[in-house]
């Protein structure tokens, strides 16, 4: 199962063997064991494997099979990593490797025979499915020193937790946007590529084709099966592939929970095994609010849910966990959840489902005598005084979980989003402009300058069509496509794109409206970097006369343009004007700014720069000084900067 997307099973079978037989009877076992655990990866090299080992997440975990002899040396370097969860020693001789196996908490057992391996693994496998213990737990926790704000409901100021509401409001996206049934066939192509070494899950996928439904839904997320192991470890680890290609799925768990929702408030249980950081990250959080971000399986029995407890074994640096959780249907503007005993494919097991982004508040956390940890949740409203500020369902929309998706900088999980949002919105709606937008600026950040003007120039045929010429919304894809040209070093179209989000903010806006001020700033860029600097200092100082006009004295844009004419006095060698714009930019941001701010220790090396152009060596020493010494303070001792200055102080000192 060689593919891009191999990594999406939690459970991995590995086996290190280095001898060089390759039964029949081996292979047949290798194949029976993927009916069970359907990722497995055979090694023959200790450091590859252990490598391999290293590299997966603490939130995989890893069946380990491995002979008798090389296991004596090879398992104390791997047993305690946290990925791995269960092993097992294939050796002729038992009794040969029982003394040091017995050292080891996590070998299960010594198998001489391969039937008798193949059948362990897929018993112990059975029961951790049932069980669902040792499941990797997706949880979000609100920070509520994110989400603060001022009495003043008019002057409101606002910091979002936009790790948490970006987990939130994906599962939103997933169950409002449109599906279409050509992504559900993507995705069972995309399985059958994953799963085609696999005969017994291409024969689950066969059935899964034939047979699946939206009233079937709920009986395929509780069976083993390929759709729901990937979509849980798709919302773990945010492949937006997977996710958007399963939006179908997750319509249709929440059509199904909304139709058999509980009408009666309950208490379940839930058992799992936590590492020591993630329990001592919930004790922390007592009183938060949290989001359970996968589907979220639960047992109205308690005995039984506590039973699970005996039949795992607790890894070191690990604790046994009973959730106890309280859930009243009553409340408004929650997830749905059901009793769905009845449509379950498990047996023996009263189910409740909360549907993925759920949301719970911390009640308490206490150690009971009986050796596990009880943590006490209740379900919660979106409407919690806590949440008021995020606006969950309100504020965010699919336009702007588009923005969260590019502020938290996740390039390719918004370009994949934007590719499944376009064709949800037609070309009449000015939504469509906002996307394609959207996406050039996204291919922009990574480097991909022809895609990215290929969507802005898309989005300005647009804007023409939609809006008046001298709309103000044109300006901001003028301006963009104006940024890939000057990236492209295409001087002459650079300006002229600028030019013409110029002409529209005059109109709009008249002469000296601080929205100028960035055209201005463009087109000097231009010229700058044409080496045309009279060209340039008339735009920055278009641009200085707009910000000293409409700012105060402490504006940091004013600073920063006082810096920009500064500079480019430098470059007509004008070294007093230099100075005295660099000093007047230097002396807002001392003002304004932290003293061991970036911005500070530039515009003190900009300074250095012109003493030393002026052959003043002794001014130059001081300020390259000052600015080193915050280089220092702010940057590593091997950053190209602070090496730079280093060197540069080192030859000054020469000359004086």
């Amino acid at each position: 199962m060689n593919t891009i997307e191999e990594n999406l099973e939690t459970y991995f079978l590995i086996w290190l063997d280095n001898s060089t037989a390759n039964s029949q009877k081996k292979q047949h076992t290798q194949a029976e064991l993927q009916s069970s655990i359907h990722y497995l990866k055979i090694f023959s090299d200790e450091e590859q494997c252990e490598n391999y080992i290293r590299s997966l997440t603490n939130d995989d975990r890893i069946i380990f099979i491995i002979n008798g002899q090389l296991g004596k040396r090879f398992i104390p370097r791997i047993h305690q990593l946290p990925q791995i969860t269960s092993i097992y020693v294939f050796c002729v001789d038992k009794s040969k490797h029982q003394a040091w196996a017995n050292q080891y908490k996590k070998i299960k057992c010594l198998v001489s025979q391969y039937d008798e391996l193949a059948s362990q693994i897929g018993h112990d496998q059975e029961r951790r499915i049932k069980a669902k213990i040792d499941d990797p737990l997706s949880i979000s926790i609100l920070d509520e020193n994110l989400t603060n704000t001022s009495n003043n409901a008019e002057d409101c100021s606002t910091i979002i937790d936009y790790d948490f509401a970006y987990s939130y409001l994906l599962v939103n996206c997933l169950v409002k946007m449109k599906s279409f049934y050509s992504e559900k066939k993507e995705l069972i192509k995309l399985c059958e590529n994953i799963y085609k070494e696999n005969a017994s899950e291409l024969s689950i996928l066969e059935e899964f084709t034939k047979e699946y439904s939206s009233l079937k839904s709920l009986f395929w997320l509780t069976r083993n099966s390929f759709i729901h192991r990937l979509i849980n470890k798709a919302i773990r680890i945010k492949n937006f592939r997977i996710l958007f290609l399963s939006r179908f799925y997750f319509q249709d768990i929440y059509q199904q929970l909304e139709k058999h929702k509980c009408f009666k408030s309950i208490r379940v249980y839930r058992s799992y095994h936590l590492s020591t950081n993630q329990l001592n990250l919930l004790e922390n959080s007592i009183g938060k609010i949290i989001s359970i971000n996968s589907f979220f399986l639960t047992n109205l029995n308690r005995r039984q849910s506590i039973s699970y407890f005996k039949e795992s074994i607790l890894n070191d640096d690990h604790h046994a966990i009973l959730f106890e959780i309280d859930a009243d249907p009553r409340l408004n503007s929650i997830q749905p959840f059901a009793n769905i005993t009845s449509l379950s494919y498990s047996v023996g097991e009263q189910i409740v489902l909360f549907m993925s982004g759920s949301l719970f508040r911390i009640i308490n956390i206490q150690h009971d005598n009986n050796s596990f940890v009880i943590i006490q949740l209740k379900l919660c409203s979106q409407n919690e005084q806590d949440l008021n500020i995020l606006k969950l369902s309100d504020q965010f929309d699919f336009i702007s979980f588009g923005q969260l998706i590019i502020d938290r900088k996740k390039f390719d999980q918004a370009q994949i989003y934007y590719n499944y949002l376009i064709p949800q919105i037609s070309d009449d709606n000015a939504d469509i402009t906002i996307c394609y937008d959207a996406l050039g600026y996204v291919l922009s950040e990574k480097h991909q300058y022809s895609s990215s003007l290929k969507w802005y120039e898309k989005s300005l045929v647009i804007k023409k069509k939609l809006f008046d010429p001298y709309d103000s919304r044109i300006t901001s894809t003028y301006n963009s496509i104006a940024s890939l040209h000057l990236i492209n070093n295409d001087y002459n179209r650079a300006l002229e794109f600028y030019e013409k989000a110029l002409e529209i903010l005059q109109r709009k806006y008249g002469d000296d409206h601080p929205r100028l001020s960035e055209c201005y700033n463009n087109m000097a860029m231009v010229h700058k970097n044409q080496e045309h600097y009279r060209e340039a200092l008339n735009f920055y100082n278009k641009a200085l006369s707009i910000y000293e006009k409409h700012n105060d004295d402490n504006n940091i844009n004013l600073a920063l343009s006082y810096n920009n004419v500064g500079l480019i006095y430098r470059h007509l060698t004008e070294y007093d004007l230099a100075l005295e714009y660099c000093n007047r930019s230097l002396k807002i941001y001392e003002s304004i700014l932290p003293l061991k701010h970036s911005l500070i220790s530039m515009t003190l090396e900009n300074i250095a720069n012109i003493y030393y152009d002026k052959e003043d060596f002794r001014q130059a020493f001081k300020y390259y000084e000052k600015a080193a010494k915050i280089y220092r303070h702010i940057l590593p001792s091997t950053h190209p900067d602070v090496l730079q200055i280093r060197m540069i102080i080192k030859k000054i000192e020469a000359k004086i």
